[in-house]
């Protein structure tokens, strides 16, 4: 994809930056300073205080995390900026999963002496998000999860008690065809992508 989007936080707002008219040596740093940010998730909890000084052990924690990121990058298994992750797993699944993962955060916060009351939602949706990326175990947790609920039936008419709302309906339709719309022109918009540069060759920028 030529076009791409890059978030200018202050401004809540955008630029569009062609990538197939980068300079070579400029497509390469925006290429090592991503690599950068998401070789160095996870690791806002690795501190000097929490290895109570130690920084040989902080420092093998911390390429550890790394290693698991870089393992991440290259199986496509990270959290996306402005776009959720495709998982390949089902609305169902993430949700429980990002429920699961979210009470885990809930119970570091008060292992860490602070009140839950006084922290953003968004921090511990974030937080969540970053435990699930690292830990897959949660996935095939919520599985265990939602196929145990499927065994005990709810007890009651469902459809008796609860009708969907007609309002709600027309604006779930709306949005799946504003979806489609944009996915569409997306991929009209799509060329092909840059070729890698070979190792030890550098392209000339024109």
């Amino acid at each position: 994809m030529a076009d791409i989007q890059v978030p200018i936080t202050k401004a809540k707002d955008s630029v569009t930056i062609d990538s197939e008219a980068l300079p070579q040596e400029v497509y390469e740093e925006a290429l090592k300073l991503g690599l950068k940010e998401l070789s160095n998730r996870g690791m806002s909890k690795l501190t000097k205080a929490a290895f109570k000084g130690d920084e040989a052990a902080l420092a093998q924690a911390c390429m550890e995390q790394a290693q698991k990121n870089v393992e991440a990058i290259m199986s496509g298994k990270i959290r996306f900026a402005g776009k959720k992750a495709k998982t390949g797993e089902s609305a169902a699944v993430m949700t429980e999963a990002r429920r699961l993962a979210k009470n885990l955060v809930k119970d570091s916060i008060k292992a860490a002496g602070m009140k839950i009351s006084h922290v953003e939602a968004k921090d511990i949706t974030a937080a969540a998000n970053e435990l699930l990326a690292a830990d897959p175990s949660l996935i095939d947790k919520a599985k265990a999860n939602l196929a145990e609920r499927e065994k005990t039936p709810v007890p009651i008419d469902i459809k008796s008690l609860i009708k969907e709302s007609p309002k709600l309906v027309a604006k779930a339709n709306a949005a799946n065809e504003k979806k489609k719309a944009s996915l569409s022109k997306t991929q009209a918009g799509k060329v092909a992508p840059r070729a890698k540069p070979k190792a030890g060759v550098s392209a000339t920028a024109h």
